[in-house]
């Protein structure tokens, strides 16, 4: 009995033992686990670089560094080796690369210490475009001036800080860019750099390219050679010959802001064209039709422009400016001397045509300007314009057409006080202005007139043909002629079907023809002697003479009248002997 109670004591303590052990079990064979939040930040697809962070969460893992295996990763993104786990915390840390597509991935599982974690979600965003603007210049670059620099801000987005090769297209010739820019908190400077070869202009077609990425156009602007901001109270300094020939590059070009509306230019020296042998106009029409007018405003200052030549004989709008097209664009006090200009229609000394502007206090010393039809010594032609107080000395003024010593054909257009003393000829022929349905006021010439032989000759002391009116002007011509019959010829007018008023002719004018038109008695207009026109009286008187304004002419005894405003300019009109 004994025996047999003592195994069953045995036994039950066992069972006791056992049961103990199931109540304190050890803990290192307790369950495992790895769990991973949602996803902290944005991955942007296709971005070298864009990271995002999930929060991992331990149980009965102890503490230290693990290897981290991420398994089902999409394509371009990469996990980190190792991963960190502290008070059963780590972060688990996934990196995209420019391969990396867009999508919602949620098949992820992580692995650390033989443990799985159940399926998570990584968001991969649609790529965000990257962009690169250009500012406008901050400075300025001067043409052909080795080293003129200019700065452009550079702002991006979505490209990473660091320094690119930076890439521009379309460089004016003599313009480099720097070879990189450097780009922080999405800011950055471009550089260009002009040289000796760097030519004045708009140029508004240039793009910067960093990091694959091209920004819109651009405009470099490139400034001329002279100094100022081409306004009115502070307008273009022009100084030189090659300041002047640059300005007729720019105008003829359509160059912005040269060849603008109301750009303003001042002479500030003498100019001498002599190594310009065949001189291009300011606003060649032949350059760029229309397109390479000018309709700015140029103040000679009364400093000269000598010696300029053109020989062109097959090109229109010839002369210092070819074609002056803008109702705000004047041209004054501009001193020509020694001119020579051969062309083809529309020739003269300050302009071939006039459009719409005004020239005014400006003279030319001519020695022979020549051309087709609507040659003058100061315009060729004007059109709504208006040529006041201006004078033409010297040689010769010649057209095949019409001719006139101030302007060769004017329609709408007015010439007021002005005399001229070339000797002119053409088919319509006059000693101011050839051919005229506009006004002609308060003017006399004293060269000699003829006409050549054509079918349609009309020559005058002061205007060849004229439709409009003739007032107060003097011819004092020594010869009027023409060499053919059946043509029109008078002291005052060729021909006129318009108005003529208190206007006179030296008495002592001599008319050369072979045979003259059927009525000349309305073109003569009054006689006046030496005794009249040599006194400063009757030039100024309000009754029966032409009235000339002494705050315009400077009148004297022994002499014919002269402009007022021509300081440091001789004038010195005579009458032909």
């Amino acid at each position: 009995m004994k025996t047999k109670n003592f195994f069953i004591t045995t036994a039950l303590m066992a069972v006791l033992i056992m049961a103990g052990c199931k109540e304190n079990p050890d803990p290192l064979t307790l369950e495992k686990s790895v769990s991973v939040a949602a996803q902290s930040g944005v991955m942007t697809a296709k971005t070298a670089g864009s990271s995002v962070t999930f929060a991992v969460v331990t149980a009965n893992i102890a503490d230290g560094e693990y290897d981290a295996v991420v398994a089902n990763l999409p394509a371009g993104v990469t996990a980190p080796d190792k991963l960190s786990i502290a008070s059963s915390k780590g972060t688990l840390t996934l990196t995209g690369s420019a391969s990396a597509e867009a999508g919602a991935y949620t098949a992820l599982t992580l692995t650390i210490d033989k443990t799985v974690s159940k399926a998570f979600t990584l968001i991969v965003s649609a790529e965000t475009a990257k962009s690169l603007s250009v500012a406008e210049q901050n400075s300025v670059m001067t043409a052909k001036t080795a080293g003129s620099s200019v700065t452009f801000a550079v702002v991006t987005a979505n490209i990473a800080d660091g320094e690119y090769d930076a890439v521009v297209a379309n460089l004016p010739e003599g313009v480099t860019a720097s070879d990189k820019v450097s780009i922080a908190s999405s800011k950055g400077t471009l550089t260009l750099t002009g040289s000796a070869a760097a030519e004045a202009g708009e140029y508004s077609t240039l793009q910067l390219a960093i990091d694959g990425v091209q920004s819109a156009a651009f405009t470099l602007t490139i400034t001329a050679m002279f100094e100022g901001a081409g306004t009115e109270t502070d307008p273009y300094k022009i100084g030189s010959a090659v300041q002047l020939a640059q300005l007729a590059t720019l105008v003829n070009a359509n160059t912005k802001p040269y060849a603008n509306i109301n750009t303003y230019y001042r002479q500030t020296a003498d100019i001498d064209l002599s190594a310009y042998s065949n001189w291009t106009p300011i606003g060649d029409f032949n350059t760029n039709n229309d397109l390479s007018s000018f309709r700015g405003s140029y103040d000679g200052n009364g400093h000269s422009i000598s010696n300029l030549s053109i020989n062109r004989p097959e090109s229109d709008h010839q002369g210092l400016f070819g074609q002056v097209r803008h109702t705000n664009s004047v041209i004054n006090n501009v001193r020509l001397t020694n001119v020579n200009i051969t062309g083809k229609n529309r020739v003269g000394g300050v302009a071939g045509i006039l459009l719409f502007g005004k020239i005014e206090n400006c003279c030319v010393s001519v020695g022979a300007i020549s051309g087709g039809s609507n040659v003058g010594g100061v315009i060729g032609d004007g059109y709504g314009g208006r040529v006041e107080k201006c004078f033409v000395t010297g040689g010769a003024v010649t057209g095949s057409g019409s001719g006139g010593g101030i302007a060769g054909n004017i329609f709408q257009t007015s010439v007021f006080d002005c005399y001229a003393t070339v000797n002119v000829s053409g088919d319509i022929a006059g000693g101011v202005v050839g051919q005229s349905n506009s006004s002609i006021r308060y003017c006399y010439a004293t060269g000699n007139v003829s006409g050549i032989a054509s079918s349609y000759v009309r020559v005058g002391g002061i205007v060849g043909y004229s439709d409009g009116n003739v007032r107060y002007c003097v011819a004092l011509n020594k010869l009027v002629s023409i060499n053919i019959s059946s043509t029109y010829i008078g002291r005052v007018a060729g021909a006129n079907s318009g108005t003529m008023d208190r206007c006179y002719a030296r008495n002592d004018m001599i008319l050369s023809y072979v045979t003259p038109d059927s009525n000349p008695s309305d073109k003569h207009g009054g006689n006046i002697s030496a005794t009249d026109y040599n006194g400063s009286t009757w030039w100024s008187s309000s009754s029966g003479a032409p009235g000339f304004s002494t705050s315009i002419w400077s009148l004297a005894n022994g002499r014919l009248p002269w402009l007022l405003g021509f300081s440091g300019y001789t004038q010195n009109p005579t009458v032909t002997p």
